[in-house]
């Protein structure tokens, strides 16, 4: 079963900053600057919880927050992401994980 999850970061530093967002644009879709949108199943969250972990253990201060938004429940599904502004992306697009 995936899950959509939402992750947010934090990094001040931005050679960190960069490389973070490097790395989850190869799991999810980015929403907006340093929040991004992916489908994962239990064994890929967790890896991207552990990878995450070791990359902001190089700066103190760096935060990554996830929100479990819910079941992919088919191919076209996606999370129930409620925009205020204008809304920049479509998570239901092929380029989500």
């Amino acid at each position: 079963m995936r899950n959509f999850y939402i992750v947010a970061y934090d990094v001040s530093d931005d050679k960190l900053r960069r490389k973070v967002a490097k790395y989850l644009e190869g799991h999810g879709q980015r929403l907006q600057y340093s929040v991004f949108c992916c489908r994962l199943n239990s064994r890929e969250f967790e890896s991207l919880g552990r990878d995450l972990s070791r990359l902001i253990s190089e700066e103190p201060e760096a935060t990554v927050i996830f929100v479990n938004a819910g079941e992919v429940t088919g191919r076209a599904s996606q999370p129930d992401i409620y925009w205020l502004g204008e809304k920049k992306v479509d998570c239901s697009s092929n380029n989500v994980v």
